[in-house]
């Protein structure tokens, strides 16, 4: 795991889309995201699924990537999979959950920082007249 690699995924990422899923399905018991730490463990939720992830970060095609195992529960049914993301080298992030013996599932990211400032700024261009 490069360290450069790490720093470039590191920290919290908004799940902003998940393919199947409707926005308010997605942040159903909190705000969709993703959390990776310096150790190389994290975390993610969404749609009632809540996982600890084990990870590790390195490139695909010359961009920042991750590649993870993850453990959870959807509503205290124990899920197991694996996962991948590769980002666009700043702020969004694009990847594939496998869970065990199930479907695979599309999702979008946004860091988490970026997230908030596009927000901030949807609101404000919403309430100009």
């Amino acid at each position: 795991m490069t360290r450069s690699a790490v720093d470039r995924i590191k920290g919290k990422w908004r799940i902003t889309e998940v393919e199947g899923l409707e926005s308010p399905d997605i942040n159903q018991d909190e705000l969709a995201h993703f959390e990776f730490l310096d150790d190389g463990i994290g975390g993610f939720c969404f749609g009632g699924l809540d996982a600890d992830v084990d990870y590790l970060a390195g490139e695909h095609q010359r961009k920042p990537a991750v590649e993870f195992t993850w453990e959870g529960a959807l509503f205290s049914r124990e899920l197991c999979g694996r996962g991948h993301a590769i980002t666009d080298g700043k702020n969004h992030m694009t990847g594939q959950i496998w869970i065990h013996m199930g479907e695979h599932l599309f999702f979008k990211a946004t860091r988490w920082g970026r997230w908030l400032y596009d927000e901030r700024m949807k609101k404000q261009k919403s309430e100009q007249p």
